[in-house]
């Protein structure tokens, strides 16, 4: 071969390799950049929960509400009992007899809604248990309770026992040396926040 003609194609395949390793550089930083995004998202939520708890905790018109997500909302029992489906609070009643039907119904939903809170208040100081809310920064990965799988996959609230328990999150394809593991004790009615970071398996 020509030295002239080896020589450009030399120049032509470090040209590619170049280019190449631009892209990479490019793929890297756009990674990373969304990881941070995602980050903060995670971040704000948080503290969008944490203010809202701080703001409503101590108001006597506000309940805290999970719903069917098993996302938290503050309610008043107005809401509470529209959302449970015991009544219509957009209907008008113009008949009297019907209105004192409707209230001793909303009297008996009213009832059972606060007996349904009491149960769940007792539940909560009488039993030895405590949450931990698991996040990840991979979807879908699966929740381990002392190296027993839990059930829930990320990002969820696990109700464990009180006492000390390693958490795992795992997935297929996914690994995380010295995040994927954590251990934590737990105290009655206790709430923490576990936050795991899983990189792709080499």
């Amino acid at each position: 071969m020509e030295q002239q003609r080896e020589q450009r194609i030399r120049e032509e395949v470090r040209r590619e390799i170049e280019a190449e390793e631009q892209r990479r550089r490019e793929a890297e930083i756009l990674r990373r950049q969304e990881e941070e995004v995602h980050h903060e998202e995670r971040a704000r939520q948080q503290i969008v929960l944490e203010e809202k708890r701080k703001f409503y905790e101590n108001s006597p018109e506000y309940f805290e509400y999970i719903n069917e997500n098993g996302d938290s909302e503050w309610l008043t029992h107005k809401h509470i009992l529209a959302r449970e489906g015991f009544f219509d609070y957009e209907e008008h009643v113009e008949d009297p007899a019907r209105g004192r039907r409707l209230l001793w119904v909303r009297s008996l939903a009213l009832v059972a809604l606060l007996a349904a809170l009491g149960t769940a208040a007792w539940i909560y100081l009488s039993e030895e248990v405590g949450w931990i809310d698991v996040v990840c920064n991979i979807q879908r990965a699966e929740i381990h309770v002392d190296g027993q799988n839990s059930g829930f996959l990320s990002d969820a609230r696990v109700q464990v026992p009180v006492g000390e328990h390693m958490i795992e999150v795992r997935k297929a394809g996914y690994d995380g040396p010295g995040t994927g593991v954590r251990h934590v004790v737990l105290g009655r009615g206790e709430h923490l926040l576990l936050e795991f970071l899983l990189d792709p398996a080499p």
